[in-house]
């Protein structure tokens, strides 16, 4: 075999060996991002769910609301609700408008749910409304709610239980009796929201 023909023989393989282990371009390149299509921060173009989904705009609106309790209603009488975006992008605004003046606070989200655990100091309630046989007069309490409310798939209705703690911080009289501070409340309510 001659050198020219030898010569090409070596270099057809080397360009085969060469070819051989090259890796094919990739098709379908990798995009991370939120795949859930009612997230606030959707991307059609995501292949990859990163888990960083968050749906703060499926909970914001001003709501008509039924808060229904016992001895608590002096809280919730007449109430209107605001939710609110919140900078943290997993929780949202609340602010519960009633005959005890305005109630804000937030709540940590899912797609579904939103989940309360907090407490109001200092809130002025009106004793007569937390039982009819009590003076009308205003007292200073803290108000601890827990609940974890869900919202419905077509985010219009918002609905749960709701326990509701009152401890007064000021004393108040009964029939020349005084009522110490400290005098506590405690109620379970029912809480129904429908967006406006």
């Amino acid at each position: 075999m001659s050198s020219i023909l030898k010569f090409t023989v070596i270099l057809v393989c080397i360009g085969l060996v060469n070819f051989s282990c090259k890796k094919d371009p990739e098709t379908d390149p990798v995009i991370k991002g939120c795949r859930d299509a009612q997230a606030d921060n959707y991307n059609a173009n995501a292949t990859v769910d990163e888990g960083n989904c968050y749906f703060q705009k499926r909970f914001i609106s001003a709501f008509n609301v039924n808060i229904l309790c016992g001895a608590a209603s002096a809280v919730f009488k007449d109430a209107t609700l605001d939710i609110t975006e919140n900078t943290k992008k997993d929780r949202v605004n609340f602010n519960i408008g009633s005959i005890a003046g305005s109630i804000i606070f937030d709540g940590v989200i899912t797609k579904n749910t939103v989940n309360i655990d907090t407490t109001i100091l200092g809130l002025i309630v009106n004793a007569k409304n937390l039982d009819p046989n009590y003076p009308d007069v205003d007292v200073k309490a803290n108000v601890s709610m827990k609940s974890l409310l869900t919202l419905s798939d077509d985010s219009k209705k918002l609905a749960g239980n709701m326990k509701v703690g009152l401890v007064t911080t000021e004393p108040f009289t009964i029939n020349g009796i005084e009522i110490p501070a400290g005098f506590p409340v405690n109620d379970d309510c029912t809480f129904e929201g429908v967006k406006k």
